[in-house]
C-alpha cells in the first residue's frame, strides 16, 4: 500500500517496490483507537516481520526476512551486508517509532528465515527457525559443518542489541526441518517445537515418542541447554499424517503446553472418530511432563472443515488463546454467519480455559 498509515518522525515512510512490499511495525494504544508510532521496514527487496517481543524498556523487538540489500543497518550491527536468499533481519524499535537502537542483518548465502523471537532473563535474544545456507556468517566457508540436506532447524542467541552472536545452531536429518515456537522453561533453558520430515530428527532415547510414522511430516518438541546450545531431549509429536507444534508454553509446575495443527486421525494416544473433527486440518492442544516422557493431556479443537493455527499465547491460571483461521461452518459448535463459505476462511480468536490435571 502506498498509503501505509505511518507517523510522523518515523523511521521509514517510503512506500516499497511494487509486487514486493516492505513489513511494517505498527503500535496502537491500549484501547486501539491510538496510532502511537508506525514506521515501514525494509529496501528494495522484499520484507516481512514474521515475530515480535517486547524488551524491559518498552522497545519492541522485531526480527523477519529479507532480500533488500540495501536495509538500513546500524553502526554496531553483527552483519552489515545482505548475504543472498533472504536472511534474517533483528531489529530493536522505541515507542515513537523513530531510528532503531540496533538492526543487524544474519545469513548466510541461501535462505535463511525466521518463525520466533524471545527475551531471556539476561536481556539475551533468542530466534528461531530454518535455514538451507551451507554456512554460517561467523564460520569460515572450509571449515562448516555437515549439511544433512534441505532446510534444517536453527537456533540463535544474540547479546541483547544483536552486535554479537552467542550462539548458533542447527539440527534436523536428511528431510526437511523448521522450528516454529518457542518458549523458556522454568530454568531457563530453550524450548523449541516444529515440523519435520526427518526420519532422522535427533529425538533422544526414553521420551514420549522416538518412532517418526507420518507419511510426510510430524511434530515435535526439543529442550536446548541456554548455554551451550545441546539438545537435552527432544520427542517426535504427532501421528501417521501430517503435524506440527506451533506453539508453546509452561507452566507453573513445569508442565509443557504445545499446540498446532493435525491432520492425523490417530493424533498421539488416540483414535478420534467424533463427527466435529473430520476434516482436514484440526488444532491441538497436549502437555508433557518437563522431561517430555509423558503425556499429560491432549484435546482437538476446530470442526468438520479445515482449521489452522495462527497465533498462539497462554495466561498462567486463565488459559489458552488461538488466533487463525477456518473453513468449517461448525467451528466449535458456532454457527457460521455467513451459511456458506463461498469466498475462502473466516478467521478466529478461542479461548480455552486451562484444563484441571
Amino acid at each position: 500500500s502506498v498509503d501505509f498509515p505511518t507517523t510522523p518522525g518515523a523511521w521509514d515512510r517510503e512506500p516499497g517496490p511494487k509486487n514486493l512490499g516492505k513489513a511494517f511495525l505498527t503500535r496502537l494504544d491500549p484501547t486501539g483507537a491510538v496510532l502511537v508510532s508506525s514506521t515501514l521496514v525494509g529496501g528494495r527487496g522484499m520484507d516481512c516481520v514474521r515475530a515480535l517481543c517486547s524488551a524491559g524498556d518498552g522497545t519492541a523487538l522485531a526480527a523477519g526476512i529479507t532480500s533488500s540489500p540495501d536495509l538500513h543497518v546500524t553502526k554496531e550491527a553483527f552483519q552489515k551486508k545482505w548475504a543472498g536468499g533472504f536472511d534474517i533481519f533483528l531489529l530493536g524499535l522505541p515507542r515513537n517509532g523513530a531510528k532503531p537502537s540496533f538492526c543487524t542483518y544474519w545469513g548466510g548465502r541461501e535462505d535463511d528465515v525466521v518463525q520466533a523471537l524471545h527475551r531471556d532473563g539476561g536481556g539475551n535474544l533468542l530466534l528461531g527457525g530454518a535455514t538451507n545456507s551451507t554456512s554460517f556468517p561467523q564460520e569460515k566457508e572450509r571449515n562448516r559443518p555437515p549439511f544433512p540436506g534441505g532446510f534444517d532447524g536453527l537456533f540463535l542467541k544474540f547479546t541483547s542489541r544483536a552486535e554479537k552472536v552467542l550462539l548458533a545452531t542447527r539440527f534436523g536429518g536428511k528431510g526437511e526441518d523448521q522450528v516454529l515456537a518457542m518458549t523458556l522453561d522454568n530454568n531457563g533453558n530453550v524450548l523449541l517445537g516444529g515440523r519435520t520430515g526427518s526420519k532422522d530428527f535427533p529425538v533422544t532415547p526414553k521420551t514420549y515418542d522416538t518412532s517418526f510414522d507420518a507419511c510426510y511430516e510430524t511434530g515435535w518438541v526439543a529442550l536446548l541447554d541456554n548455554k551451550k546450545g545441546q539438545i537435552l531431549w527432544s520427542t517426535f509429536l504427532g501421528g501417521r499424517h501430517r503435524d506440527f507444534v506451533s506453539g508453546l508454553a509452561v507452566d507453573s509446575r513445569g508442565r509443557i503446553w504445545a499446540a498446532g495443527g493435525t491432520e492425523s486421525s490417530d493424533f498421539l494416544d488416540f483414535i478420534h472418530q467424533d463427527p466435529a473433527h473430520q476434516g482436514g486440518v484440526d488444532l491441538f492442544l497436549c502437555a508433557l511432563d518437563p522431561r517430555g516422557k509423558k503425556l499429560l493431556y491432549e484435546t482437538l479443537l476446530g470442526g468438520r472443515d479445515d482449521d489452522v493455527p495462527g497465533a498462539f499465547a497462554f495466561r498462567e491460571k486463565q488459559g489458552f488463546y488461538f488466533g487463525g483461521w477456518t473453513w468449517s461452518e461448525n467451528f466449535e459448535g458456532l454457527a457460521y454467519p455467513g451459511g456458506e463459505l463461498k469466498d475462502g476462511p473466516w478467521g478466529f480468536l478461542l479461548f480455552k480455559a486451562m484444563p484441571t490435571l
